[in-house]
């Protein structure tokens, strides 16, 4: 792999107007819709679902790939402005893996900060019949407040991880600040919509003779990977930092100054 420095001319994304996006990029907000329709753009969607149900199979390993496919899935975007997204390729095995680490690294560390609430709500039943049940409810509504909250927090944290492939790049605090102040209304209302969605796409996959399911976590990781996409383009727009991208070696090299993606920024 190799990195893309954003440093340069065009580390200044909120020089250019918002209305000069592309297509496919979110111009004056996001396109929450977008995040299912732009799947069945690619001619060959149907072999990347297939394709991503196989990896789901496989313990452990396969959640890596899926990951990194997915955090290739918002680079490709980057690369074309939305329009396209790579298919997923057997070949690209390691890149995938690779990618997908970090961010579970990031993930893992992350969710250790819910670990005391867990316990806490596991051995609530030692504490007796009275102070049992009170217990248990109390570490149980915290938990229903803090896993949202840490869901929104952690995003940025696995995008930049996922997009250096580096999991120190993940706790850049300052940055993870920057990009939930400009961005956070946008990922609630991505995460909502995406539960949404498998709300829907769950009994239809059940419906399908039950062998559709197998395609909904796919469509899901699709999904994900277009929210994610769009919620740094949108960042980018209303002045955020770029985050350096660790290329891999098969991947096309950006055509803009300062190693910027082709699609990205607009040009003025």
């Amino acid at each position: 792999m190799s990195y893309s420095d954003p440093a340069g001319p065009y580390s200044s994304p909120s020089a250019y107007p918002a209305s000069s996006a592309p297509d496919g990029k979110p111009a004056g907000g996001m396109d929450y819709m977008r995040m299912f329709m732009y799947i069945f753009q690619n001619p060959n969607w149907m072999m990347t679902v297939l394709f991503l149900a196989v990896c789901r199979m496989i313990p452990v390993i396969g959640a890596l790939i899926t990951a990194g496919y997915q955090f290739e899935v918002v680079i490709g975007q980057l690369n074309t402005g939305g329009a396209r997204y790579p298919d997923f390729d057997w070949g690209k095995f390691v890149d995938y893996l690779m990618r997908g680490l970090w961010p579970f690294l990031v993930g893992l560390v992350c969710s250790l900060v819910l670990s005391p609430l867990f316990l806490l709500f596991i051995c609530s039943g030692l504490a007796g019949e009275d102070a049992g049940p009170a217990i248990a409810g109390f570490a149980g509504l915290l938990l229903m407040v803090a896993v949202p909250v840490l869901v929104v927090i952690m995003q940025p944290m696995l995008l930049r991880a996922a997009f250096a492939c580096d999991f120190a790049q993940g706790f850049q605090i300052d940055w993870v600040k920057d990009f939930l102040k400009r961005m956070w209304l946008e990922q609630i209302l991505g995460l909502l919509f995406l539960m949404l969605g498998s709300l829907v796409l769950t009994p239809l996959g059940l419906l399908a003779c039950c062998v559709g399911i197998l395609a909904v976590q796919p469509i899901l990781a699709l999904a994900f990977a277009n929210l994610m996409f769009q919620l740094y383009t949108l960042y980018l727009l209303r002045g955020g930092t770029p985050i350096p991208i660790k290329l891999s070696a098969a991947a096309p090299t950006p055509a803009r100054p300062g190693g910027m993606p082709p699609g990205y920024p607009p040009n003025p």
